[in-house]
């Protein structure tokens, strides 16, 4: 697996960065060919995600986007404890801009293996401030701040996807509080209702790595 020497996006003071088809092709193709992918849902902007094992390819692009993350001026390493293979279907999305929980720590590591759609980013949960828009095709690279108690601004930004006319499939990596070791000392500075809920939602992933797709939950934002 290579890293080009252009594949860099400095997080330093941005809440995302994007690197347009930065993915290696070995890691991209593997993907496509030997992860499973949850059957596409109706129109609609419906998002579909299925949580995949952290071992083989699933494993390999993990690492492979976590050596990129460790050049982008993160606050802190990006050990994802977590995978999922997301369908977005054609159309916006209905919910309000959205961003992951916060016992999702550092970066989302996102890669587009097929379709496109446009993303939106929003000050708030108001689609009507804009901070940024663009657009994700196959090979795309996307890096999302998380939050973390270093520094007094909260990071995450506030997303809205809208697919394309095919849809857009992701894989994505999360980095699960309660799952990291190293974090426990972060952990103190969340509610117990946010501890609860990362910890069920761990375990949902866990038990559902190898079962068939299934519907959003409230603990994940769907961009």
């Amino acid at each position: 697996m290579r890293i080009d020497s252009d594949v860099r996006v400095s997080l330093f003071g941005r809440r995302h960065g994007l690197l347009p088809e930065a993915c290696d092709p070995a890691v991209l193709g593997r993907l496509r060919d030997e992860v499973p992918v949850p059957a596409a849902p109706g129109s609609g902007g419906i998002t579909r995600r299925q949580p995949v094992i952290m071992t083989g390819v699933v494993a390999d692009a993990a690492k492979w986007l976590t050596a990129v993350a460790d050049g982008c001026d993160l606050s802190s390493p990006l050990s994802p404890t977590e995978a999922e293979i997301s369908v977005a279907s054609r159309g916006p999305q209905a919910s309000s801009p959205c961003r992951t929980p916060s016992f999702y720590v550092g970066c989302v590591a996102t890669i587009v293996l097929s379709g496109n759609a446009t993303v939106t980013e929003h000050a708030e949960q108001d689609r009507n401030h804009t901070v940024d828009r663009w657009r994700m095709g196959p090979g795309d690279v996307l890096l999302q701040r998380r939050w973390s108690p270093l520094g007094s601004a909260d990071p995450r930004p506030f997303l809205h996807l809208d697919a394309g006319a095919e849809g857009v499939v992701l894989f994505r990596t999360l980095e699960n509080i309660v799952a990291s070791p190293g974090l426990s000392a972060w952990r103190e500075m969340l509610t117990r209702a946010e501890i609860a809920e990362a910890l069920a939602i761990h375990r949902e992933s866990a038990s559902m790595a190898t079962a068939t797709a299934v519907a959003p939950t409230s603990g994940r934002c769907g961009s």
